[in-house]
């Protein structure tokens, strides 16, 4: 008995559900149909303060500095398996030019490598070279070494470039 009334439920729910599925009124195209929205008035405050919030950003990313990779050059100025010297040169660099010019060191067993400078332009990096020559702190010759370089630059001169 339980079973007959379940299916009979189930068969009327079934046909209840169907039937409550109705096709949708359809507009006719040549009828205008007038949206009301009911909005808070304080989103068009935010959207216009948004507005000016992108617009101030744009001026103020030209003057953003961007750093990028150029073939330039750098300063070989220690190679050698002496750590002392190796770090003393690097001190004396780091406070003659108070970090106008980066320092690079690396280890390539058995030698330590300091390397001088981010230069775009070689006769910059002569007119360094010989100064370094010059000031008796560095015991070997001094090589311009041909790299990839890290150049700092405005956006705007970014944007020149790549016209």
């Amino acid at each position: 008995m339980k079973k007959i009334l379940f299916l009979l439920f189930f068969a009327m729910s079934l046909i209840a559900v169907v039937n409550a599925q109705t096709e949708s009124p359809t507009i006719a195209p040549d009828t205008m149909v007038l949206v009301k929205i009911d909005a808070d008035p304080r989103l068009d405050i935010l959207g216009k303060k948004l507005a000016e919030y992108n617009v101030a950003k744009n001026k103020t990313a030209a003057s953003k500095i961007v750093t990028g990779k150029v073939q330039g050059y750098r300063l070989m100025v220690v190679n050698s398996n002496d750590k002392a010297y190796a770090m003393e040169v690097r001190a004396f660099l780091l406070k003659k030019y108070d970090n106008k010019y980066a320092v690079h060191t690396s280890f390539v067993n058995p030698y330590i490598k300091v390397k001088f400078g981010d230069f775009t332009d070689k006769a910059e990096a002569t007119s360094i070279r010989k100064q370094l020559m010059s000031s008796g702190v560095i015991k070997g010759n001094i090589y311009i070494v041909p790299e990839m370089v890290i150049v700092k630059r405005t956006a705007a001169e970014a944007e020149d470039d790549e016209k």
